[in-house]
């Protein structure tokens, strides 16, 4: 599975599904050592790694709701009580805000 986070792995995808159940599910979250002994995993290192992997996706698409919601209209904003990011956030997400709808407005583009 080809640029996903289980490219070049060889944790079976059974076991990645576990690992994200358990992720999603935990409310503190889980430690590597604990998904480790849960899901009978061979090595601590791959616990971590698999961790580590699920984390950074989670930072990447709460980079991508902030700039969302950074593209939205004041008036919109206020309804749906969502935070008006502070000028220093605005300034680092409005970019990548505008770069991500230019890519969708790429990718619903019919091809002539």
């Amino acid at each position: 599975m080809a640029g996903t986070i289980f490219d070049r792995t060889r944790t079976p995808l059974t076991v990645w599904f576990s690992a994200c159940w358990h992720f999603a599910s935990g409310k503190d979250g889980i430690s590597a050592l604990s998904l480790k002994r849960t899901l009978e995993i061979g090595s601590y290192q791959t616990a971590w790694a698999m961790l580590h992997r699920l984390r950074s996706v989670l930072v990447l698409l709460s980079l991508l709701a902030a700039a969302a919601v950074s593209l939205l209209p004041a008036w919109t904003r206020w309804p749906l009580r969502l935070p008006l990011l502070p000028v220093s956030e605005r300034l680092a997400v409005r970019p990548a805000g505008s770069a991500v709808t230019g890519l969708i407005r790429w990718a619903l583009t019919p091809v002539a």
